[in-house]
């Protein structure tokens, strides 16, 4: 693969962020999480989970949200955490 390629990938992300494309995991009972990749405000990449918080899960499951704002921090355990902006 040539790394140089696509845009620069952050391990650590913190701050504005927009959505670039998302998954939704589910079990039995329903939406559970989501795996996303974003770009923070230097356009480099991030990967980050969501809260399984019910209805931003039912927002990403019933809309169309590529190209959202949100945030994005790094957690105490080093995972990236995306949510929306008020």
């Amino acid at each position: 693969i040539d790394a140089d390629k696509g845009p620069e990938f952050v391990e650590s992300a913190t701050g504005s962020a927009t959505v670039e494309t998302y998954t939704v995991m589910h079990d039995r009972q329903g939406p559970t999480r989501a795996i996303l990749f974003g770009r923070d405000s230097q356009n480099r990449r991030f990967i980050a989970n969501t809260s399984s918080d019910a209805s931003f899960l039912s927002e990403l499951t019933k809309n169309d949200c590529l190209g959202a704002n949100g945030k994005v921090r790094t957690n105490a355990d080093g995972v990236n955490i995306f949510a929306f902006t008020d």
